[in-house]
């Protein structure tokens, strides 16, 4: 990474995101890296941990929601002006996209340089990948034009990989110029640890949302897969929590899944000792073509630490030398199976 390119500039991390995030934490710190003085304004709407998906459960949800969001954007804009008026740049995190279009007025004043990292296309989260929305619904509609449009006002746009950047400049067309693919990478906190492991079981670890993203479903149907071969050292271990949770406890339960432990939230600093404590990592293997886009941050959290991991193919190969570690596979159970007892009998 090139340092002190940033050196001089003063950037406010602006918004609705939570910068307790794993990517609003990198990105914050990759700024102050290259030499930026990092400053703050925020007022976070939805928090890393939370279930997002709630928030359109229904048009009294949505509609309590919306006007939260408008409270605490036009709060936002106030303090903004109040605090830091003419003089500084702007970092804008995940899923920022209202904050960009509520800003762009300050922006045209003043001449501000915006850099945003949304992580996500709205559309695409909602409605291609999770199906909280029917794609021709008119809130389907306006979120692909919150999308377009915010990414239209960007300066710059940070985005995970190049596959998903080849998305959003041909379902939005931004111009290309406006991208820098910025990978996403552990925190420091993740790393090789002197920690033992269970020595009965051969310990696989899930640790993320419940969302489509990432085919919980797939792993316990792979599990069963594996229970039902005999092989009982296998041990499966979850943490996380989210949008399909109950609907994976009440599968586990069809499937009569033994050898699974549900972890619950864990805290984010415990992470590192959980992922050093399993045998394996999992990632994702969801049906969308987001999910074949984009490596999720468990992946370089498990790499971090030294765990080899389970993932399913992206349909644009990425070239870190990190991802030599990934044995990436069919996002179906009986592959996902198959490779899970491939990697058991490497260490056994």
């Amino acid at each position: 990474m090139e340092k002190n390119v940033l050196a001089g500039r003063t950037i406010v991390f602006y918004g609705t995101a939570d910068p307790a995030s794993p990517r609003n934490r990198q990105t914050i710190e990759r700024m102050k890296t290259k030499g930026a003085t990092m400053l703050s304004c925020v007022s976070p709407l939805l928090r890393f941990r939370g279930d997002g998906s709630r928030v359109l459960k229904g048009p009294m949800a949505i509609g309590a929601f919306s006007l939260k969001a408008l409270f605490t954007e036009l709060s936002l804009v106030a303090s903004f002006l109040f605090r830091f008026g003419k003089t500084h740049d702007v970092l804008i995190g995940t899923m920022g996209h209202l904050d960009v279009i509520l800003l762009w007025p300050i922006k045209k004043a003043t001449g501000m340089y915006l850099t945003f990292d949304p992580l996500v296309s709205l559309y695409d989260t909602v409605v291609l990948d999770r199906k909280l929305l029917k794609s021709r619904s008119l809130l389907a509609r306006l979120l692909r034009g919150i999308d377009r449009l915010a990414f239209s006002i960007a300066d710059e746009i940070l985005i995970d990989t190049h596959a998903h950047r080849d998305f959003l400049v041909a379902k939005f067309g931004i111009d290309p110029r406006k991208f820098t693919v910025v990978p996403l990478y552990a925190s420091a906190i993740f790393q090789p640890m002197n920690i033992p492991k269970d020595i009965a079981h051969f310990v696989v670890l899930f640790h993320g949302k419940f969302i489509p993203l990432h085919g919980i479903e797939k792993i316990l149907r792979a599990m069963a897969i594996i229970e039902h071969s005999g092989e009982g050292k296998i041990m499966l271990k979850i943490a996380g929590g989210g949008q399909t949770e109950p609907e994976m406890h009440r599968l586990a339960e069809e499937l009569m899944l033994t050898n699974i432990e549900w972890l619950g939230w864990v805290p984010y600093e415990e992470l590192p000792a959980l992922i050093n404590a399993s045998s394996l990592c999992l990632g994702a293997f969801g049906d969308s073509e987001k999910a074949r886009r984009v490596i999720p941050h468990k992946v370089w959290e498990a790499l971090a630490c030294g765990r080899r991991v389970i993932s399913q193919k992206l349909s644009k190969p990425e070239s870190d030398p990190l991802l030599a570690n990934v044995r990436w596979t069919d996002p179906t159970p009986e592959a996902i199976a198959e490779a899970i007892l491939a990697e058991y009998s490497k260490n056994n």
